[in-house]
């Protein structure tokens, strides 16, 4: 093989480390922004344009990092549930295709997700005057993203395929 199994493992931690330091940034942000809202509009009786509109965006880029970083745990609800019901190499089988179809997903979330950026650099969004394509940006990422944790899947389960039963 060219790239090991252990290295690509070991760049999807790392990756998986920076993106949950990322959300954690944004749940901060998040909430920043909304209490400062809450605050201006309860003390001061006036409101500024801006908190809604960056909670609004942080949370796509919230929904598909936070995705990603369910990825690289395999936390998504539906994936647990299946993958519990079945022992041994069956399981193993089980967590492969779950993990060819959820890759199918993170690349359909690339590929379209890159198309709605091509055509929203021109949109510009009311309260923050920055290009909608910033925040759209979010689903290309995190379909390549999740992309990349499945291939690490999927390549974990074909090795454990072909190891099961050695000793």
């Amino acid at each position: 093989m060219l790239i090991s199994l252990s290295l690509l493992q070991h760049i999807g931690k790392k990756l998986n480390e920076l993106l949950e330091i990322f959300v954690g940034l944004i749940l901060f942000v998040m909430l920043f922004s909304i209490i400062l809202q809450v605050f201006a509009r309860y003390l001061f009786h006036s409101s500024f344009s801006w908190p809604e509109e960056v909670a609004m965006y942080l949370m796509a880029w919230l929904t598909f990092i936070g995705g990603s970083v369910a990825t690289y745990r395999w936390q998504h609800i539906s994936v647990d549930i299946v993958s519990s019901l079945f022992k041994g190499k069956i399981a193993i089988i089980v967590h492969l295709v779950t993990a060819v179809i959820f890759s199918i997903l993170a690349l359909f979330l690339l590929v379209s997700g890159t198309n709605l950026v091509s055509v929203s650099w021109n949109v510009i969004t009311d309260a923050l005057h920055i290009p909608l394509a910033y925040i759209r940006a979010s689903m290309p990422i995190g379909g390549a993203v999740m992309a990349y944790h499945c291939l690490v899947h999927i390549l974990s389960d074909i090795d454990a395929l072909l190891r099961y039963g050695e000793v």
